[in-house]
Order: C-alpha cells, then sequence, then structure tokens
C-alpha cells in the first residue's frame, strides 16, 4: 500500500511537472504571440504600398537587420517538437535569410550616410534624415546594430552615440523581456557601450556604465583591463585625399548650396553636321578645368534599351579600401563590351558613340573608349578620385562622360571638391570634362571628383572614358 501512494505521490508530481511545463510554453506562447504582433507592425505599413515602403532607407536597413538577426534567433527557440512543422519550414527557408556581410553592408551604408550628413544617431532613430522626416524609426535592435558596426570601424565615437541611443530607446520599447527571446539584453549593450567608451579613453564614463549594469557590476574592474588593452590602428595619413574627403562632405551635405554656372548656357551646334540640325543644349561649368553639362542629351528609349542590356549583367564595383573597412566605392556596375552584344545593341551603342564624340569634340577611335554602366542604390558613393590613371608609358583616360538614365529622389550628387561644384544626377542630363590638358597632356588634378552616397531611390549612369592616343586630333581644332 505504502508502494501504491508513493507511485500515486509521484503521479501528482509528473502531473505537476507537466503543468508546469505547460505553463512555461504557455508563457513562451504569449511572448511569442505578443512579438509576432510587434514584428508584423512594418508588414502592415508596406501593405498596398510596398515600392515606397522599400524606398525609405530606414526600412531598409529595419528589414534587413530583422531579417539578418532575429530569424535566426527565433529558430532557437521554435525548436520544440509541438512546432516541428514550422522549424522544418524555416530550415527549408533559411538559405534565403540575408546572411552576415548583407546586414554588414546595409550598416555600412546608414554609417556612410550619417558621417556624410553629420547626422545625429537619435534624429535618424526618430525618422530624420538629411533635413527630411521620414514616416519610419529605427528599433533599439536598429541602433544597437548600427553602434556594433561603428564599433567594429573603430569609429567609437559614433559608436558611443548609437548605444546610447539604443539604450534609451530600449527604456521606451515594449517589455525587454520579448527582446531576450532574440538575444540581446541591457547587458550587451552596457558591454558594447563601456567599451567603446574606455577605448576613446572615457574610462570614468566607461566604469559608470559598468557598474550600473547588474549582470556586469561584479565585474568591472576585470572587463575595463580588458578594453584598456585596445590600440587604436594607424592609417597612412595624406593630408590632400583628407582635404577632399571635408570637402567631401561638406559639399554633398544639406546645407550645401551649389553655386550658379557663371557662363552663360547655349546651344553645341558647330562640331558636327548634326548637331547644326538637332543642337544640344550645353551649360558651362567650369572653363578650366573644362566641366560642362548637356540636358535632354539621349532618349528614353535608348535608356530603356541600355536597361535590358545591362541590369541583368550587374556585378558589384567596389574597387578599393580606405582606413578599416572604409570602401572608396560601393555600387554595382558592367563593362560594355562589343563582343556581347548583337546587331541591335550595337547600333544602339554606335548610336550614342557618335553623339559622344558630338559633344566632347573629341575624334577618337572607338575601340580607344572604355564604357561602364552603373547603378548606386542606398548609402551607394565613390569617395574623391581622378579618372585619369596616372601611370608613365600607359594610355590614359583623357576625357570622361557620364550620362544620367535617371533622377534620384534624394542624393547621389556627382561632385568636384577643387572647384566647387556640385552636379544633380537628372534624367537625360550628361556631364563632361577633361581629365588632362588637351594641349599639354599633363593631369589634371583639379578634375578630383566624387559620388555623393544615395539617400533614396537609386542611380543610373553609364560613362565614357576616352582613352589617350598620340593620333588624338580635336574637331574644334
Amino acid at each position: 500500500m505504502s508502494g501504491k501512494l508513493e507511485l500515486l505521490k509521484l503521479n501528482v508530481e509528473l502531473i505537476e511537472n507537466l503543468n508546469n511545463y505547460v505553463n512555461q510554453m504557455q508563457q513562451k506562447i504569449d511572448k511569442l504571440s505578443r512579438l509576432s504582433q510587434q514584428l508584423a507592425n512594418p508588414l502592415k505599413l508596406a501593405m498596398g504600398r510596398e515600392k515606397e515602403f522599400l524606398s525609405n532607407p530606414f526600412n531598409i536597413f529595419s528589414l534587413i537587420r530583422h531579417m539578418s538577426n532575429d530569424w535566426t534567433q527565433l529558430e532557437s527557440v521554435m525548436q520544440q517538437p509541438v512546432v516541428q512543422a514550422q522549424m522544418d519550414y524555416m530550415r527549408e527557408r533559411r538559405a534565403q535569410l540575408p546572411q552576415f556581410e548583407d546586414l554588414e553592408e546595409a550598416a555600412a551604408a546608414m554609417h556612410r550616410i550619417q558621417v556624410t550628413f553629420r547626422l545625429d544617431p537619435m534624429e535618424m532613430a526618430n525618422g530624420w534624415l538629411d533635413g527630411t522626416q521620414y514616416d519610419a524609426r529605427l528599433s533599439y535592435l536598429d541602433c544597437f546594430e548600427l553602434g556594433k558596426h561603428s564599433f567594429r570601424m573603430d569609429d567609437m565615437g559614433n559608436a558611443t552615440n548609437w548605444l546610447l541611443t539604443a539604450r534609451q530607446l530600449m527604456a521606451k520599447e515594449s517589455p525587454s523581456d520579448l527582446y531576450e527571446i532574440l538575444n540581446v539584453t541591457s547587458s550587451d549593450i552596457a558591454w558594447y557601450l563601456a567599451n567603446s567608451l574606455a577605448a576613446a579613453g572615457n574610462l570614468n564614463e566607461a566604469r559608470d556604465v559598468l557598474l550600473n549594469e547588474p549582470k556586469l557590476n561584479s565585474r568591472t574592474e576585470e572587463l575595463l583591463a580588458e578594453f584598456m588593452k585596445y590600440e587604436k590602428p594607424e592609417y597612412p595619413h595624406d593630408p590632400e585625399m583628407q582635404e577632399a574627403d571635408e570637402k567631401y562632405t561638406r559639399l554633398c551635405g544639406a546645407s550645401h548650396k551649389p553655386k550658379p554656372s557663371r557662363l552663360i548656357c547655349n546651344y553645341k551646334m558647330d562640331s558636327s553636321p548634326f548637331l547644326r540640325l538637332a543642337p544640344l543644349k550645353m551649360e558651362m561649368l567650369s572653363m578650366d578645368p573644362y566641366v560642362v553639362v548637356f540636358h535632354e542629351a539621349i532618349y528614353d528609349s535608348e535608356i530603356d534599351e541600355l536597361r535590358r542590356l545591362c541590369e541583368s549583367r550587374l556585378s558589384r564595383t567596389e574597387i578599393a579600401k580606405q582606413g578599416k573597412n572604409k570602401s572608396i566605392r560601393s555600387s554595382s556596375g558592367v563593362w560594355i563590351f562589343e563582343l556581347d552584344l548583337n546587331r541591335q545593341q550595337l547600333e544602339l551603342l554606335e548610336r550614342i558613340r557618335r553623339r559622344v564624340a558630338d559633344m566632347s569634340g573629341l575624334l577618337i577611335d572607338f575601340n580607344s573608349q572604355e564604357v561602364q554602366y552603373m547603378e548606386y542604390v542606398f548609402g551607394g558613393h565613390y569617395y574623391p578620385h581622378w579618372d585619369f590613371k596616372g601611370i608613365p608609358h600607359l594610355e590614359d583616360r583623357i576625357a570622361t562622360v557620364l550620362f544620367y538614365l535617371n533622377d534620384v529622389a534624394r542624393g547621389g550628387a556627382t561632385i568636384f571638391p577643387d572647384l566647387e561644384l556640385l552636379v544633380q544626377p537628372e534624367r537625360g542630363k550628361v556631364l563632361h570634362w577633361h581629365n588632362m590638358d588637351l594641349g599639354t597632356y599633363d593631369l589634371e588634378k583639379r578634375s578630383l571628383h566624387g559620388a555623393c552616397p544615395v539617400i533614396m531611390g537609386k542611380k543610373e549612369g553609364i560613362s565614357f572614358n576616352y582613352l589617350l592616343h598620340l593620333d588624338l586630333t580635336l574637331l574644334y581644332n
């Protein structure tokens, strides 16, 4: 009898244990249900206006961060037998989720926008970007990710600001236990915040952060000793390029207003018989060095043909790094070679090349041209650079002709830092400049130029670079 009582007691204990399990599962289900509703809010905003939603840079970054980070964490939470079907579905879809590299690219674009336009993290988190209020916000998870990215780039000042913003938003947002499922806690933020403060030399502030974090305060001095081992990397110092970067930031910033061209606008009609029949609208931006703009210089049908030809062949054109993780260029592009073209496409390229020759006034063998189609999306940029190569005894790029193929909603201007020039991209506009002195063939260093980051929309263009040969002649000579 006593054995049966013990068995009955064990059965009661097992049932109680089962009820505890059910209650815990229910708590987890309730928590996941609330989190699911919160994660679904951006989708509700996007319904019926997906293109508008995805043109907003805040929405783009939040979506990539959420898809890259959150679902990986949720997968581990969902590893329960009762939800095996959902687990199988997630495993099948895992390869379609953004990878760490995609998240880093999106974070780098946000960082580039912030640095170029000198934006405050809290204002960005509240939807302000380049003087415009957007109908979007960044969560504390978004800000935490941007803080970590700045930390990895050794930008401790911006890392601190993003992490402080994340901490403030965390206190205002939904109960933090929801986000513990996603493996982000106040301790995580405090660790990075104290580390970035210590690395920037703010040791007392770093100590205060650790002391005020319950899960870290007992290890304050140990962590500070670890943080103090950080050594700031030293990068090659180039005063000339540093000045160019400062001008780039100022010219691209919202406060800059491009000066009007000092010279008159006219119709170019003297370099070919065709232009005498159909002159091009030309705006002279600079005589020395030579920089001009042509308006309405390419037809809509030609733009559509170029897109059909090139869009499926685009690949990344990030060409170099400057300092730690600072890419000089971020865009997609494709070089156009005649061997890749059918008869109709060759005729299109030939027609545009003849127009380029008419606009530039340069008579050069078409085989001496480099032709590239480019696309810049959110954060896409090109820091100040020269188009000439400057390598002795090799052919070089004497001139550049750049066609803009679309209107850009915000950002994406071409700037010439030494000339204080800013050219906004507009569909059908063509920008032309000389990279070398046509009299002496000396390199024209004042042709230094760059592309400001794209904030909204995308920028499409096609560039023609003329290569210098000894038989170069000028039509207008």
